[in-house]
């Protein structure tokens, strides 16, 4: 006779027995669950000091208290920060043989498979204890710790994310509301797939709740990182105040100093970090690329030819500093070695979106969302795709232009001229052949910018971003950019095409910087970054950047440093022009292509970086006395002395008298400081201030000579364009009218109110193949009065091109029946006599 089995036994006992059995069961399970809770304050505290060493003698002193899920994979965790991977393997055996049905055991085999860059048997690791049936059956005893594992491994796998969220994490956290770990886990989840604004919000919940766990700080500075960079650095740095062996938070630190060329805070960070550290070995990697000894790269690389993961996040960093190619070629050998790693597939798409391959990115990023669909990047990205495949694509020799349509019709041909004249002119200037056709791409929300070029919302501070072969900006109808003139911004973002393809991508910031500034002003006196009255003091005291820290200003964060970094680097590239010429600047380009240092290779150039200082100092105090004429400046620390009077204070009166109507008094002092300092370009001072004092005096005629004096520093002062049209349009003076409105349209495009007098002076002065194509604009621009441009252009066509002439004036009688210029117009095209209109009419 057999013995019957315990499940048997179980179904043969009666109903109470079974109640009372089962009830013993929960009663248990439940005691272990307190039992793990209790006994897992001594590791947590521990693990958040980074005291590593003491966790892994507290668990080797207590064998069976390291037997349970959450010490055990504490353990492992200090195991590997101490970079002591060899012993995980006999924890996860002690796990798989105690404790079988925990995820303990798997989990710390699938790390130490991380820990050695193997994704792909980690994953596989993942799949095959996941896939076990053990894994659906044992649902009732497991507990929030292993809710956490099991949701982990369950991700590894590829399941679904947002089932793995709600079905492990939030299931732990609703069965132990103090389980720090999935608090963690779901703000990890929602960073890797993009998601900045869950993350930051349960990693602000976790935080009020332990405030003493490190990596949910490290969590939320990561999900703040594009919106508020200090915030984000104030947060790692708390978190290293916890815990000083905090990996997550150094990595952090170090990846932004290498984003902003800050080589010696990422060495700082990187100095503190276990030899065994991925993220270390990635930085260095990247670093060895980045010297440009294609020789040495490929030994570096060969090196970690079986650590998908290192490549992968190497290939990261180079992004991070616009070094696609080299970036790209990483993610494609990590992807060799691994071809599921989603986290390399997405870097690669965005590599290519950002170097002009877009259909094979769309094609990645298809694939990336059927493998990931809670992935809130690639889905923004491909929203976008979606509305940028509606823009219009105009298609020039050098240039593949998307522009929203009612743009695109509206100065999509100002956009292609200007861009064409900047190839011709920059391409010979500097020999520059650019393979393929540049890409631009012009946004008219915000938004979309930001996700095209960042990946992320946010990127309020860019009028333009350039990648090398693609541009993207805002339009200059959006909030951001107006105001600004979208042809300087094009123009300047063309010079970084040429001058990044010539590096190949190798040269620093502030030179790509200053060169573009530089060829702004090159191509137009009123572009560039200007000058400012508080610049004065540091030029006149020698206090300016040295040229070997030239990077600095740029990583600083705050908006008044990288102003100035933007006008000393263009300064610093017309002292090296009028030194030394172009061939030398061309050269320094060469040579920085070839990979040597740059301030090296400009000591071949213009001497040594000491010389450089001081003979550049020596120029730029030159240049701000000649920037304030007979005046001085108070951020010099001038007094007024004689007839030199201080610029600041003479636009301080100016404004009291303003404000109080003394526009004589007013008029008064801010013709001398116009007359004292006239090449100042402040869009908030001298100029515009006079202009306005003389136009309450009735001076006319002088108000117009300011407003031209100050647009031919400024190109975009969009007051000086509508006042000066106002006053040249009483004056009936159409050639001046047009020439104002034509440089207004450099600036606000998008004006139905400029476009409208443009026409009005082109028709007045017989330009009629001009006033045709504005009239189609102002149609395009202002559909709601479509009759009235209908007309219009039916007129203006009568005699040129009769059949479209007829079917504007037809469309326009459609809808105005009484429009007596129409209607006289479309019988003179059908040649017979003219019907009255009814009473009544508006003559448009």
């Amino acid at each position: 006779m057999k013995t019957p089995s315990k499940s048997a036994a179980f179904f043969a006992c009666g109903s109470s027995a079974r109640l009372r059995w089962l009830a013993c069961a929960l009663c248990l399970s439940a005691g272990l669950v307190r039992a793990h809770a209790a006994d897992v304050e001594g590791p947590r505290e521990l693990r958040n000091k980074g005291a590593y060493t003491e966790l892994a003698r507290l668990c080797a002193s207590d064998p069976k208290a390291a037997l349970r899920p959450l010490s055990g994979w504490l353990l492992g965790e200090a195991l590997l920060e101490l970079n002591r991977p060899g012993e995980i393997l006999p924890l996860a055996e002690r796990f798989e043989t105690g404790l079988p049905r925990s995820m303990a055991g798997a989990f710390l085999r699938f790390r130490e498979a991380q820990f050695r860059g193997d994704t792909a048997s980690a994953r596989a690791i993942a799949r095959e204890r996941t896939q076990r049936s053990d894994v659906s059956q044992y649902w009732w005893g497991r507990d929030p710790t292993d809710w956490v594992l099991l949701g982990r491994l369950r991700l590894a796998s590829g399941e679904d994310a947002k089932k793995v969220m709600e079905s492990c994490f939030e299931r732990a956290l609703k069965e132990d509301g103090k389980c720090e770990e999935a608090f963690e886990a779901i703000a990890e989840l929602a960073l890797e797939r993009g998601d900045s604004e869950l993350a930051a919000s349960k990693a602000r919940e976790g935080i009020k709740r332990f405030n003493g766990n490190p990596r949910l700080l490290v969590q939320l500075g990561r999900a703040l990182e594009w919106t508020s960079g200090k915030e984000s650095t104030q947060q790692w740095k708390r978190a290293l105040e916890l815990n000083p062996s905090e990996s997550s938070a150094r990595s952090a630190l170090a990846e932004a100093a290498f984003r902003i060329e800050d080589s010696a805070a990422v060495q700082e960070q990187l100095s503190k970090l276990q030899a065994g550290n991925a993220e270390a070995a990635a930085f260095r990697l990247a670093d060895v690329f980045l010297k440009g000894d294609d020789a040495k790269a490929e030994t570096a690389r060969k090196a970690y030819a079986k650590n998908a993961w290192v490549l992968h996040r190497a290939g990261a960093f180079l992004s991070s500093r616009y070094r696609f190619a080299d970036g790209s070629r990483l993610q494609r050998a990590a992807l060799e070695l691994d071809p599921e790693l989603l986290p390399a597939k997405r870097c690669l798409a965005e590599d290519l979106l950002r170097t002009g391959h877009a259909q094979e990115a769309w094609s990645m990023l298809e694939a990336l969302q059927k493998e990931d669909g809670y992935d809130v990047a690639t889905f923004n990205l491909l929203e976008l795709r979606d509305r940028v495949a509606k823009f219009k694509k105009i298609e020039t020799p050098h240039f593949e232009i998307h522009m929203e349509e009612t743009e695109a019709e509206v100065y999509g041909d100002r956009v292609q001229g200007l861009l064409e004249r900047a190839h011709a002119h920059l391409t010979a200037k500097y020999g520059a052949v650019l393979s393929q056709r540049t890409v631009v791409e012009i946004f008219p929300e915000q938004k979309d910018f930001a996700v095209r070029t960042f990946g992320v919302p946010g990127g309020d501070g860019y009028l333009g971003v350039c990648f090398g072969p693609v541009i993207t900006a805002p339009s200059p109808a959006s909030p951001r950019a107006s105001g600004h003139s979208w042809e300087a911004t094009l123009w300047h973002e063309f010079t970084h095409t040429v001058t990044l393809t010539l590096t190949h991508n190798k040269m620093p910031r502030w030179l790509s910087e200053g060169i573009s500034v530089h060829e702004e002003q090159q191509a137009n006196p009123a572009w560039g970054q200007r000058f400012k009255p508080r610049y004065a003091g540091r030029l006149l005291s020698g206090k300016i950047t040295p040229v070997e820290s030239m990077a600095e200003p740029f990583r600083s964060g705050e908006m008044v440093e990288i102003d100035f970094a933007y006008f000393q680097s263009g300064l610093l590239v017309d002292w090296m022009v009028e030194k030394a010429g172009m061939p030398a600047l061309k050269a320094l380009l060469s040579d920085i292509a070839k990979g040597a240092d740059t301030v090296a290779a400009m000591g071949k150039r213009f001497g040594p970086a000491a010389k450089i200082n001081e003979e550049f100092g020596k120029y730029a105090g030159n240049w701000a006395v000649k920037m304030g004429g007979n005046l001085r400046f108070k951020a010099a620390g001038a007094e007024p002395t004689g007839d030199r009077l201080v610029y600041e204070e003479l636009i301080g009166k100016g404004a009291k008298a303003l404000a109080k109507k003394d526009w004589e008094g007013a008029r008064t002092v801010l013709e001398s400081a116009v007359a004292g300092a006239p090449e100042m370009r402040d869009p908030e001072g001298a100029y515009p201030m006079l202009a306005r004092a003389q136009r309450e005096l009735g001076q006319q005629q002088e108000e117009e000579q300011t407003w031209e004096r100050a647009l031919r520093l400024m190109a975009d002062l969009p007051q000086a364009h509508e006042r000066l049209i106002e006053l040249y349009t009483l004056q009936k003076a159409w050639a001046k009218v047009e020439e104002v409105s034509a440089r207004s349209l450099g600036v606000r495009p998008m004006s139905l109110r400029v476009l409208e007098s443009l026409l009005e002076a082109q028709e007045a002065q017989g330009h009629h193949t001009a006033a045709v194509e504005s009239c189609r604009k102002a149609l395009t621009l202002d559909p709601a009065r479509a009759p009235r441009w209908n007309s219009r252009l039916g007129r203006l066509l009568e005699k040129s091109d009769p059949t479209a002439a007829k079917k504007h004036l037809f469309d326009a009688l459609e809808r105005n029946p009484r429009d007596q210029r129409a209607l006289e117009a479309f019988s003179r095209i059908l040649g017979s006599a003219p019907q009255p209109a009814p009473k009544g009419e508006s003559v448009p």
